[in-house]
């Protein structure tokens, strides 16, 4: 008997010897992951904040990049979301654009310069003189107009024509070109800790509007395209947490709604039990989602932070606007969300040195939905 009791004492001691290495993982400094909430250095730390992914894309001055992440700021935030990637062939950059990764043909060579990484640089000490923590999107579903890069862009540049998105999960050539890049970022940026976590990508899926969708994507290969890539980031990066960056579908069987029934081959529950993913994320968008009536918008709230109980993890609102209500933000605090952040900030009286559109696409800091905003992230600190 005293055997048997030694050897379980011995066997607990090294399950919380275990435990213990794996939440001290990262250097001090550095925001982990608590159960279902934020922590750093011990003490709780709320993500609450914005999108502003032009901020990295725009080539701002030193004196924009500072009002811009000021005025951030001022609502409370401690988080912005913001683009680590612009792959672009070159036949598209256009002067005085930022690019990090620069195509010719089929071929992408990281661009390290004053109008690359070395921007990027800048936005990063712009974040962390204004006490801000970035969360990092390394592409995304979405190529705009040739002015940001993303999917479309490994798609066209690697097989040389359109396809449908599933390919960029699948083909090998494509994930060798994608982890290639976030290789060489994550390698970079390891040991910053005002970067917060890494995003595999924005609002990530097989379809995207304007593009006929295909009925042969699968949940399955995107969680194993997944699993992939953020155990990769994991071996390369111990410091900083990893999230997908989706819109947080769900693969219910029977259920006939396209957000609740893997459609779009995105499986939130599936990927947020990835022991690589730290944290999930979802959207808000009911418009979009087809959440008509008053209750359905009101019940994916919930749904998610049930989720969140479920697996144990934090879940993020990782993108709610432009129409932004009071009665929303309150379920994100009743259901006990992790964190919100906003789409998108916007800032008045700076140069932008490029055709930006995010004039119109942002909410002013003199709108009721700021003032709210403003609200929600003190609700959201006191949780």
């Amino acid at each position: 008997m005293q055997f048997f009791l030694t050897f379980l004492s011995l066997a607990l001691a090294f399950r919380t010897a275990s435990a213990a290495a794996v939440s001290s993982r990262a250097l001090p400094g550095f925001v982990q992951t608590n159960g279902t909430r934020f922590s750093l250095d011990g003490q709780k730390y709320t993500v609450v904040g914005a999108n502003a992914y032009w901020i990295s894309l725009a080539g701002l001055s030193n004196k924009d990049l500072d009002k811009s992440f000021s005025d951030i700021a001022s609502m409370g935030a401690t988080s912005v979301r913001v683009w680590g990637h612009n792959e672009m062939s070159e036949q598209y950059i256009y002067p005085a654009g930022i690019v990090y990764q620069i195509w010719s043909g089929n071929k992408a060579k990281v661009n390290y310069g004053e109008n690359g990484l070395g921007y990027f640089d800048r936005v990063i000490a712009s974040a962390r003189k204004h006490n801000l923590r970035l969360i990092v999107a390394l592409t995304s579903n979405y190529n705009q107009d040739y002015i940001t890069g993303g999917i479309n862009t490994y798609i066209k540049q690697v097989l040389g024509r359109d396809e449908f998105h599933e390919v960029f999960f699948t083909n090998s050539e494509i994930k060798s070109a994608y982890k290639s890049y976030v290789t060489a970022v994550v390698e970079r940026y390891k040991e910053e800790a005002t970067i917060l976590s890494w995003e595999l990508g924005h609002h990530l899926k097989c379809s995207v509007s304007w593009h006929p969708y295909n009925p042969k994507c699968s949940t399955e290969a995107i969680t194993s395209w997944i699993q992939e890539m953020s155990s990769h980031i994991k071996t390369i990066d111990p410091n900083h947490l990893v999230a997908v960056g989706d819109e947080g579908f769900y693969n219910r069987e029977g259920n006939s709604r396209w957000i609740y029934n893997g459609r779009d081959g995105i499986d939130f529950e599936a990927n947020i039990a990835l022991k690589s993913i730290d944290y999930g994320t979802f959207a808000y968008r009911p418009e979009s989602y087809e959440l008509r009536n008053t209750e359905e918008p009101l019940q994916w709230i919930e749904e998610h932070g049930k989720s969140q109980a479920r697996a144990g993890k934090p879940v993020v609102l990782a993108d709610i606007g432009l129409e932004i209500r009071e009665s929303w933000l309150d379920k994100v605090v009743s259901s006990g969300i992790a964190g919100t952040l906003y789409w998108q900030a916007g800032s008045d009286g700076i140069s932008l040195n490029m055709p930006f559109w995010f004039h119109g696409d942002s909410i002013s800091t003199a709108s009721t939905a700021y003032v709210n905003l403003r609200k929600h992230a003190e609700a959201l600190k006191k949780q």
